[in-house]
Parts: structure tokens; C-alpha cells; sequence
């Protein structure tokens, strides 16, 4: 969990450059990227929270098992769900707000049953502690893509 609070700390620290855009790098501007982020950690840990534990059956996948020996995804190749896609204005005040939301639910995590499940579209059901490692990959890999579009928006 510790990885997760870590990333959300990073995020508030990018949120003055939340218009930066690179469509170079992305289509998408930062703050765009640490909304989306918030709302995949907080839809999840919602998931979670509804699910019946006693439901939960694991399956191999070997598309996760790839994501999760790589321990990155593939750029460009996810679609995400409309829920996990920000809509509307995305400003400091709504992305700290969302950040903060985001911390408060991943404190609820440790107090889940181990078999708390979500329903991935591409992976199929996550177990708790295969949701928080789909978490780490998923913010990480958001969190490159931000320094990136940084990186080279200011490089240019």
C-alpha cells in the first residue's frame, strides 16, 4: 500500500503542471492523467468493497500473467472504461479532492477480506492482493507517461 500512497504523494506534486499536454507522448493532458488514475483507484477499491468474497474463484490469465511479469502495460494499447475516464473540467481543487479520495480508499483496503474481488475486463477477477499489484502497475505506468509528456513539453 505503501507504493500506492507514494504514487498519490508524486501526483499532487504534478498537479501545477496538470495542463501540460504532449501529443507526442499522449492525447491526454497530466491532470487528465491523474484523474483517470484516482477514478481507476477509486472505482476499484469500490469494487472491493460490494463484492462478496465467498464469489471470488481464481483463473489463470495469461494476459495478466504477462502485465504482471513485465510489470508494465503495453502503451496505447488499453481502452479504458467510460466510468475511469474524466469528464468534464479538470482543475488543481478537483484533482487534489480526487487525490485525497483516492488515499482514503486505499486505507480501506487492508481491512478487506483476502478474497474482496473486482472484475477486470482484459485480466477477469482480481483477488485483493492481485488488485493492489494491478493498482501499482496501472499508476506507475500513468506516472511515466505524465513525467514523459513534462519531460518533453519542457525539452521543447
Amino acid at each position: 500500500m505503501q507504493k500506492l500512497e507514494r504514487v498519490l504523494t508524486q501526483w499532487t506534486g504534478l498537479i501545477p503542471q496538470f495542463e501540460l499536454c504532449n501529443t507526442n507522448v499522449s492525447q491526454a493532458s497530466v491532470g487528465w492523467h491523474i484523474a483517470h488514475s484516482c477514478l481507476v483507484i477509486n472505482s476499484i477499491v469500490g469494487a472491493l468493497k460490494k463484492s462478496n468474497p465467498a464469489d471470488y474463484r481464481w483463473k489463470f490469465s495469461l494476459s495478466y500473467l504477462y502485465v504482471t511479469l513485465r510489470g508494465s502495460f503495453p502503451r496505447g494499447r488499453g481502452k479504458a472504461p467510460e466510468r475511469v475516464i474524466p469528464m468534464g473540467e479538470i482543475n488543481p481543487d478537483i484533482l487534489n479532492g480526487l487525490i485525497t479520495k483516492s488515499l482514503n480508499a486505499l486505507n480501506e483496503i487492508p481491512g478487506l477480506p483476502k478474497d474482496a474481488h473486482f472484475k477486470h475486463p482484459l485480466f477477469g477477477l482480481l483477488n485483493k492482493k492481485s488488485t493492489i499489484h494491478f493498482l501499482e502497475i496501472h499508476s506507475n505506468h500513468h506516472t511515466k507517461i505524465m513525467k514523459d509528456i513534462i519531460r518533453q513539453t519542457i525539452k521543447a
